[in-house]
């Protein structure tokens, strides 16, 4: 009986408890915040106006954690202005609002640029009977072409039906010509080349400029020809050799391909091969790769016919090529002896 007595008593205990914490119910209430009606503040790249609405009697103290939005009060409606985010990350902040009595906080964001450009139907070379080329660009803010003054009377570019269009006029002029055209948007500033000219303008004599193995930029002469077997010849004239060094070529689209893997005569009892000089400091001989030229322009607009990687070395980038000594007529390490002189980042001009 003592037992049971004491679980009976246990009971009763907890049951008073319960009954005692039912005297002092507490309901939790949210802390009250303004009203509000209706907010757009999530803008693109471009920047632009928001609006956010709030439903009060009161005055209204509007603030931003960010310096891109500055906020404009009227009575219940707050104007958000936010300036162009020219960078390609998003970025976020927070607009506080308060009436002295009750605040709330809104989310603010801003998206990055997002740019595509659609070259599919683009060429920057154009003959000498002119033309037009076009891009296809879809950017979250606006952007601009700027055509420079000395090259305004034969080049125009304008927007029509979703697309940029450069237009070229005939050159009439019986030189090559070229122009550095400027495209901005956001941040970001990127200098391309439109230039005209046929194969028949560079058979011609140039002067030429080139970096040598010291490190040493040298002002020369070259002459590119082509003979009665169509075969075209870039004939440069190599300071540190005295001589004059004929390097095979081929022509096609308005590019000047420097063949790697041609022979390029005797020296002593060395044969010599052009061999193309990657900018990480290997070496190759493999016939498929190239020293590609094309007509650019200087900054005041002169026309400059610059050699550069074309992307015929795989995983590796050309700046120059070399002339290569070789034990016989086989290329391979076995037979490398290095090189004559080394011929980087070549340039040819009038």
């Amino acid at each position: 009986m003592r037992k049971i007595h004491k679980i009976w008593a246990l009971f009763s205990v907890v049951c008073l408890l319960i009954a005692c914490d039912g005297d002092n119910d507490y309901t939790y209430k949210m802390p009250e915040t303004l009203n509000v009606v209706s907010s757009n503040l999530y803008f693109k790249s471009a920047g632009g106006t928001g609006k956010v609405m709030i439903e009060t009697d009161k005055a209204i103290k509007a603030t931003s954690t960010v310096e891109w939005c500055t906020l404009q009060v009227e009575g219940g409606v707050i104007t958000a202005i936010v300036s162009e985010n020219t960078s390609r990350e998003s970025r976020d902040g927070l607009v506080t609002l308060t009436d002295g009595a009750l605040s709330t906080e809104l989310s603010l964001h801003q998206e990055g640029l997002a740019l595509d450009i659609i070259a599919d139907d683009f060429n920057n070379i154009f003959s000498n009977e002119g033309g037009t080329t076009s891009l296809i660009i879809s950017s979250t803010s606006p952007y601009t072409f700027s055509i420079p003054e000395y090259a305004q009377a034969w080049l125009s570019v304008q927007q029509q039906d979703g697309a940029v269009v450069f237009t070229c006029a005939k050159n009439e002029t019986g030189a090559p010509r070229a122009a550095s055209v400027v495209f901005k948007v956001g941040d970001m500033t990127e200098n391309f080349y439109i230039a005209q000219y046929e194969e028949a303008d560079i058979l011609t004599t140039w002067k030429a400029q080139y970096t040598d193995a010291d490190g040493k930029l040298v002002e020369t002469t070259a002459k590119v020809t082509k003979d009665e077997s169509e075969n075209i010849t870039l004939s440069l004239y190599v300071t540190s050799m005295n001589k004059n060094y004929n390097f095979g070529c081929t022509y096609g689209d308005g590019e000047l391909d420097i063949k790697i893997g041609a022979a390029l005569g005797m020296f002593s009892s060395y044969y010599l091969y052009s061999a193309a000089l990657s900018t990480s400091g290997s070496v190759s001989w493999n016939l498929s790769v190239t020293y590609a030229g094309n007509g650019i322009c200087s900054e005041a607009g002169n026309f400059i016919f610059a050699f550069d990687d074309d992307g015929s070395w795989s995983g590796k980038t050309i700046n120059g090529v070399g002339i290569w000594a070789f034990k016989s007529t086989t290329l391979n390490n076995a037979n490398s002896l290095g090189y004559l002189e080394l011929i980087s980042d070549l340039k040819l001009y009038k």
